[in-house]
């Protein structure tokens, strides 16, 4: 809870510089720029330089194998499900993202190292590369509104610099300190700019709407209480071990990530669905988010 309330000061900041007209009419513009084309290569870069080494893909390969099968069963599903919340492809788009990938790298990585500890973190860093690969390369193109696929439409700078980790980590190419720490640093700004982003974007609209929408509330316990349960469930029936059903518990218990924000703004599409099923996930997310990992936690004992 402590971990997210600190996100959510970031927002609630967001929202009252905008209610109060003390940036530019073209801030979030301009923030989700620098999301897309500094914070999230720098982030995207890190986690893969880091992680993605021949010992990983070596010894970790069930867990890599288990963390595609979630995410193309979820990704289906979401998909089919996104046709019963709107008939617009745009809104249908941020609803199969916001279904499909919880917010991993914002508040799941601190998360998860905070619970349970750097070793389970690694774990679980394998386990949502297939995710990785996801955002920056199919969820960069639905949610982008000119529905664009060209080279130049895939080779976006998340994904070229996901590229560029994964080599330096497979390989052990040796990364100079001083671009170390720009990258981490840089990486550091990803959570607390796109929350800031989040708020200019919850701006626009009056708390009433935000929060008056019945399809957001269906679509956050489908994220929060529904899938948990659900595929949980389904990967111990389809023999899954115990390792195995706590990462993918802990990775669907996560709120909806904010790229469903990111995205749309920086390619001029719909950002204000994102921003309300956010908003509305992740202050569900104090309650139920706790709960479920208070849950894993006694599992894992």
């Amino acid at each position: 809870a402590s971990k997210m309330t600190v996100l959510f000061f970031f927002m609630v900041l967001g929202y009252f510089f905008k209610k109060k007209n003390l940036t530019p009419d073209n801030t979030a513009n301009v923030l989700s720029k620098l999301e897309l084309y500094v914070f999230l290569p720098a982030l995207c870069f890190s986690t893969f330089s880091e992680n993605f080494t021949r010992k990983t893909v070596g010894e970790k390969s069930d867990i890599l194998i288990w963390g595609i099968v979630i995410l193309i069963i979820t990704g289906v599903i979401s998909w089919a499900l996104s046709f019963l919340f709107s008939k617009d492809r745009d809104t249908r788009a941020v609803y199969t993202y916001a279904l499909t990938i919880p917010n991993i790298a914002y508040l799941g990585y601190p998360l998860i190292s905070d619970v349970f500890g750097e070793g389970f973190l690694f774990d679980f860093m394998i386990f949502v590369i297939p995710a990785q690969i996801y955002i920056y390369t199919i969820a960069l193109y639905i949610l982008n509104p000119k529905h664009t696929f060209s080279a130049k439409s895939i080779l976006t700078p998340p994904l070229i610099a996901m590229f560029l980790g994964a080599v330096c980590g497979f390989f052990d190419i040796s990364i100079p300190y001083t671009l170390t720490n720009i990258f981490d640093s840089a990486s550091a700004c990803m959570a607390p700019l796109a929350m800031l982003l989040s708020g200019f974007i919850l701006a626009r609209s009056p708390v009433k709407e935000l929060i008056r929408n019945p399809k957001i509330y269906i679509a956050c316990a489908l994220r929060l209480v529904i899938f948990p349960v659900v595929f949980t469930s389904l990967f111990y029936v389809l023999g899954a071990n115990s390792d195995i059903l706590i990462l993918c518990a802990c990775l669907l218990a996560l709120p909806m990530g904010l790229n469903n924000i990111v995205f749309p703004e920086a390619f001029g599409g719909d950002s204000k669905t994102g921003a309300q099923s956010c908003f509305v996930c992740n202050v569900l997310g104090f309650i139920c988010v706790p709960i479920a990992f208070s849950i894993i936690k006694l599992i894992i004992k």
